[in-house]
């Protein structure tokens, strides 16, 4: 499910941070961008390989922080309609289950499943994605029961 693809992800560095070799800098923050949801691409970030530094940044006039765009190569997680994911479980009411993994919150609705399955808070659950919604604070789904 992690697929790969070349982008450019903008990197910023504080006035306080700018040294005479800015590529160890630039490297340790691109590391904090791993396993983390990038809300400017809409995909959790598993993996940043091929990293490319241009030799020159922009400004901002504003507040005086330097920026990169840095090319590189993501491995990125980006649920779609009819993936197949797995999720453990950590609550369930009379709306439906929910559930987490890595990258998501996810819903079960009652009409997803029937009555008679039986779900036990923190087992693991393979799921098929019926809606996904992307937000600032992370990845949704709204899945079915496999």
């Amino acid at each position: 499910m992690v697929k790969y693809h070349t982008t450019k992800l903008r990197v910023a560095i504080l006035p306080s941070e700018v040294t005479s070799n800015l590529i160890p800098v630039i490297h340790s923050k691109l590391n904090k961008k791993i396993e983390t949801y990038s809300p400017q691409h809409k995909y959790y970030i598993k993996t940043i390989e091929n990293v490319t530094i241009p030799q020159y940044g922009f400004t901002s006039r504003a507040n005086f922080v330097l920026s990169f765009d840095v090319s590189c190569t993501i491995g990125h997680l980006k649920p779609i309609v009819g993936d197949a994911i797995s999720a453990v479980l950590h609550n369930k009411n009379q709306y439906g289950i929910f559930l987490t993994n890595e990258y998501a919150r996810i819903i079960v609705p009652k009409s997803q499943y029937s009555e008679t399955m039986q779900f036990e808070i923190g087992n693991e659950y393979n799921l098929r994605v019926v809606e996904t919604r992307y937000n600032t604070n992370g990845i949704s789904c709204i899945c079915s029961v496999l």
